[in-house]
């Protein structure tokens, strides 16, 4: 290490000292990698919301767990809730983060998914929401409702 180098080192670290002083509170949150609260009862109706480009692809192939457009980094998820107005509500909210006007409502029964396979876990940074690592087949998938921001 230079002298030079030590003495901009030095500053670098009084400055940051400063700043974190400066500050009233610094707040850290974690996030599970996989949330422990599995759903023991799943609803037999749930909703999603979702552009409404994507919707006829997903009457086709069924949802895909993606890891787009989160608030938080964890492995790809299905986002689901089982009221509907509260999916409804979420289309303003992605409008103002995405700036796309056009949603759409899948209405999603729970019975039509085969093999047992289908775990839901509570979503911790929604309170009525939901989410699932499955695929969810189009057989179980209907489209209910078209919603345009303006």
């Amino acid at each position: 290490e230079t002298k030079e180098g030590k003495i901009i080192a030095d500053i670098w670290n009084d400055k940051i000292i400063d700043i974190l002083n400066k500050l009233e509170s610094i707040s850290i949150t974690f996030e599970a990698k996989f949330d422990e609260e599995i759903v023991e009862k799943i609803p037999e109706v749930l909703y999603h919301i979702t552009p409404t480009q994507n919707a006829s692809k997903i009457l086709k192939i069924g949802l895909v767990p993606k890891s787009r457009s989160k608030a938080s980094y964890h492995p790809d998820r299905v986002y689901l809730s089982n009221y509907l107005e509260d999916i409804e509500d979420l289309g303003e909210m992605f409008y103002q983060k995405t700036g796309e006007k056009n949603w759409t409502i899948l209405k999603i029964n729970t019975n039509l998914i085969p093999g047992g396979y289908f775990k839901l876990y509570t979503d911790p940074n929604y309170k009525q929401g939901y989410y699932t690592l499955n695929n969810i087949p189009p057989q179980a998938i209907e489209k209910i409702k078209e919603i345009n921001i303006k």
